[in-house]
């Protein structure tokens, strides 16, 4: 059963908004298709830890900005629901656009506190992460299962640590 949870700043989130519906192949073959060199949009960037559509954060973490339905059945259904999603979070400002990053990592602890220059609504597949939110009187944690999704507005200082290996996909809405 889906379950809202509320967070400081505008943050929310939904438990078991997603089926638990993409495995280690999906993300395994997103790698594959991000590392295809025979592909002319892909390059080597030796100056931005870049190969490929392949960007390696922290050294420990990869996104690759390839979301498709040819690695992801059915992900275009789960961003107009998002979409949706960020329309009603983000009234009155409406999503321009969006852009999908696929994350995965088994080894880091954090990705360290930042924030984001847009609103992000982050979807775990597979594994267990905590996301703090820090504000200024507190910190506060939610741990995300497969299925569960986190909307962070642009600006919000956040920390993600990874609780056991993990896949999962950030979208990114521009207003």
């Amino acid at each position: 059963m889906e379950e809202t949870r509320l967070g400081p700043n505008g943050v929310i989130v939904v438990t078991k908004y997603f089926n638990q519906d993409y495995s280690w192949n999906n993300f395994i073959n997103s790698i594959s298709d991000g590392y295809n060199l025979d592909d002319l949009n892909n390059k080597i960037e030796p100056s931005k830890e870049v190969i490929g559509k392949i960007n390696f954060w922290q050294k420990l973490t990869m996104t690759i900005d390839n979301i498709n339905e040819i690695n992801f059945p059915g992900i275009e259904d789960k961003v107009n629901k998002l979409t949706e999603l960020h329309n009603n979070l983000a009234s009155p400002t409406k999503c321009t656009g969006y852009f999908g990053a696929v994350s995965l990592t088994n080894k880091e602890p954090t990705t360290g506190k930042h924030s984001d220059p847009v609103d992000v609504i982050y979807a775990q597949f597979i594994g267990m992460v905590t996301w703090t939110i820090h504000d200024e009187d507190k910190n506060e944690s939610f741990v995300l299962s497969p299925g569960d999704i986190i909307y962070v507005p642009k600006s919000i200082v956040h920390e993600v640590t990874s609780l056991t290996p993990r896949a999962a996909i950030s979208f990114m809405f521009e207003a």
